[in-house]
């Protein structure tokens, strides 16, 4: 990944849209955290239960998007 990416994965993260923080509250989400070093990117995602949070966000055209 180069810079040019990281920037814009950096942007989109800034910005996330309406309707995708709306489908994870519906998974269940409780905290979710960016950090970016270079070209690796970490995302830490807290929920109660993991399986129900992806049950409604696979497939989300939302999150596909």
């Amino acid at each position: 990944m180069d810079s040019s990416h990281v920037e814009a994965y950096t942007e989109a993260h800034n910005n996330v849209p309406t309707d995708v923080t709306n489908a994870m509250e519906r998974g269940g989400f409780r905290n979710f955290e960016l950090y970016i070093r270079g070209t690796v990117a970490v995302c830490l995602l807290e929920v109660d239960d993991i399986d129900h949070y992806l049950d409604v966000v696979t497939d989300d055209p939302a999150i596909e998007r």
